[in-house]
């Protein structure tokens, strides 16, 4: 595999920018907030947490000029707030050239906990907040960049989507269920979305960071720093955030990023999959790929009458 050098190279495109970031609160987010206003982006960055968010903004704007950076308080997973800060970017600045959906939590509670009702002795239901914001979130995200990259002006000019993966979009491993099996989302939006670049006229691309400095390492941070466990910083990872999103060649593609150094993966995990899937396969699968070429779009099924009456009914 090819490693990619972290490099400052392209960021001068990053100059004249309308980025808006999810999660840019804290850790990577915050990071890579003061690293698009440093290099000359307008930036609108969305978090739960208010004071801090606040103070942030306030900082950079006074560091990188007034106006440079703009706060607004919205939840991922409420679609009219999230909508609210898409539109008050794209009313702000006339339009949205770049979108990075950093907000993303892990779990404080191991999924697999058999946890009874202390009263009843029935098992609990589990919670799905960190499944919800990575993956929910996320998609919420993408419809509102696409919709708002549609009604940009300079249609010659492809707006930017970077997800932030993990490498637990990748690989299995003890614990954090509920944050493997959203970060393996994560990946199928990647994969999924490459395929409408050219008809919504953006770019997709996606980094895979490996063990970062945020407060997600928490207890685990002392012991993994004892044992030269790998690691990256938020500027580390916000640098290679910044650097996908301007690079000239990547479409498609995920960087991993472990210790700092970049390596990217996806293209190749797909240049392998006569490997992974047997050529034989891969030609039946290919055949079906054929069908829905032809088709244009994979044509979706009715619903089912049972749900009519659930459509928004949580315990389904």
């Amino acid at each position: 595999m090819t490693s990619i050098a972290i490099s400052a190279d392209d960021f001068g495109l990053l100059q004249g920018k309308v980025a808006l970031v999810t999660g840019g609160g804290n850790g990577i987010g915050s990071a890579l907030v003061e690293l698009l206003a440093s290099k000359g982006s307008k930036v609108v960055f969305v978090d739960l947490e208010e004071k801090q968010s606040s103070a942030l903004a306030q900082r950079l704007s006074v560091k990188y000029g007034k106006g440079s950076v703009n706060f607004i308080r919205a939840n991922v997973l409420d679609w009219q707030s999230l909508r609210a800060s898409f539109e008050y970017a794209f009313e702000l600045f006339g339009t949205i050239d770049l979108v990075i959906p950093v907000a993303g939590i892990l779990e404080t509670r191991d999924f697999l906990e058999m946890e009874l009702d202390p009263v009843t002795g029935l098992l609990q239901e589990p919670s799905y907040l960190s499944f919800d914001i990575n993956i929910k979130g996320v998609m919420n995200t993408v419809k509102l960049a696409l919709h708002y990259f549609s009604k940009s002006p300079k249609k010659d000019v492809k707006r930017r989507l970077t997800l932030v993966d993990s490498t637990s979009g990748y690989f299995g491993g003890l614990g954090q269920l509920s944050y493997k099996a959203s970060k393996h989302g994560v990946t199928g939006v990647l994969r999924t979305l490459v395929n409408y670049t050219e008809q919504y006229g953006f770019v997709i691309n996606a980094i895979a960071p490996s063990y970062t400095e945020t407060y997600m390492m928490g207890p685990l941070k002392e012991t993994w720093a004892q044992q030269g466990g790998p690691k990256n910083t938020p500027e580390q990872v916000a640098a290679a955030i910044a650097q996908i999103s301007v690079d000239p060649q990547a479409q498609g593609q995920c960087w991993l990023i472990v210790n700092g150094k970049l390596t990217e993966i996806e293209k190749k995990i797909q240049s392998l999959a006569p490997v992974w899937c047997g050529e034989e396969n891969l030609a039946q699968l290919g055949k079906g790929k054929q069908i829905l070429d032809f088709i244009g779009n994979y044509p979706l099924p009715k619903k089912r009458e049972v749900f009519n009456d659930h459509e928004n009914d949580a315990k389904l």
